[in-house]
This record gives structure tokens, sequence and C-alpha cells, in this order.
């Protein structure tokens, strides 16, 4: 246990905020070490670790809880399948086109503070600043391709991030459209352009995840055809 312990470290997540990040590898057989396990991290200069429990398991959460571990987010991962989308009449006709290094700094004003259901702004180890430059971060490599295979985007008021996972399903990893453009029909439109590209892909089968108190946006997929597919819960522990 001292020299192996069952954390990865979200290298990512270290290197953009300058603290060290980890995530819990929550197995069953390490219920009731976590005591054991938080010292180690401690010792190897960890400052916060996340646990995700997917599906989530009350003997679990109530470990974690016990350990001091604090629920940041409950998930819910819808799923579409090309013959059940339905996306109504009369979509919206706008402009959308594939987002380049070019359109970077539009777009990282747009992202700034807009999903702010997502658990970086109300985790209390997460500063706003943090929670803006995750997000900026996060669009950024997305154009570049680095966490990403396609970004579409309406010029100044919205994006949707496509991602093919190593599954063959297609993975909506962020949709949203800047406040002032909201209930226009272009994150509908943007929802269209993406499902187009993922089944021009080959991919029939396409993914989203949202979180449980957005209930816009769980309306707004299951109004497309969606269904639920799983959910989960994420912890949050600052050492």
């Amino acid at each position: 246990m001292k020299n192996k312990i069952p954390i990865i470290e979200l290298k990512w997540d270290t290197r953009l905020l300058k603290k060290k990040i980890g995530r819990l590898c929550m197995l069953p057989n390490y219920v009731k070490k976590i005591d054991t396990i938080l010292d180690v991290a401690r010792s190897k200069g960890y400052l916060y670790l996340t646990c995700r429990i997917d599906p989530p398991e009350f003997s679990q959460v109530r470990s974690l809880e016990s350990a001091g571990f604090y629920l940041t987010d409950v998930g819910v991962t819808l799923e579409i399948k090309k013959q059940d989308l339905y996306l109504g009449e009369n979509l919206l006709k706008v402009p959308i086109n594939t987002a380049t290094i070019k359109d970077i700094p539009i777009l990282k004003k747009i992202i700034k503070s807009l999903f702010l259901h997502s658990r970086f702004y109300h985790d209390p180890f997460f500063t706003k600043d943090d929670a803006d430059k995750i997000y900026q971060a996060w669009i950024e490599d997305a154009i570049k391709g680095i966490s990403a295979d396609k970004v579409f985007w309406v010029k100044n008021k919205g994006f949707v991030v496509c991602k093919k996972s190593h599954l063959k399903i297609g993975e909506i990893s962020l949709i949203g459209v800047a406040n002032k453009f909201r209930g226009k029909g272009i994150g509908r439109a943007l929802l269209a352009s993406s499902l187009e590209w993922f089944y021009s892909q080959g991919l029939n089968k396409v993914r989203v995840r949202t979180q449980l108190i957005n209930i816009n946006s769980l309306k707004f997929y299951l109004s497309a055809g969606f269904k639920l597919c799983s959910c989960d819960m994420v912890f949050g522990k600052i050492l």
C-alpha cells in the first residue's frame, strides 16, 4: 500500500491548475482501506481527489462519505440511435462551420462561465477562475484535435464538440449556446450537425452526459429522441 495506491494522477488537470489532482479508482476491495489510501495520497503531494461511481453503489457512497468525501455531481448519460432521432420540423437554418485554430479566442470567450451546472463551478476546491480555465483549455484542446475529433460552431453564438470513442460510439463532449442566443433553435441546429457528422463516420449510436440538476438539458435531449442510458455519482475530497 505504501508504494502503490489505487489513484491515477489527472496530469492534464494538475498541469493546468498547478495543483496535484488525482482520481480514486473505487474498487470493491479498497472500500475499507480509504483512510490509509488518503494518508498515502497526502504523502505523495495530492491536494484533491475525485471519485466517480458508475453505476452508484450505496455501500461505496457510505464509505466515501465516512472518509470525508462530498458529492459534487450526479451525471446522467443519454443515448440515441440513428432511427430514433427526432428534431422536429422547421429546424433553424443557420450557418454552421467547423471551428479552426483562428476561432479559438472567440470560443474561449463564449465558453467562459457557460456551464454553471458543472461540478467545477460549485466544488469548493475549485475557484471560479479554475473552472473558467478548465473549460477554456478544454475547448482549445478540442479544436486542436487533442481531445476531440470535430468542433462545429455558429459564429459568436454556440458550439458542439464531437468525439469518436474507442467503442465506436459517438460522444458529444460539450454543447453550449451563449446565454443571449438561447431558446432560438441554435442548440438544436448544432445537435443536428453533430449527429449528421457522427452518422457520416459510420457511428450509429451517440451518447452525451449531462448533470441531473440541469433539467433544461435533459428535456432538450429527450425531446430529440435520446433515451436514458446510465447514471453516475462523482465525489470530491480536499486533502
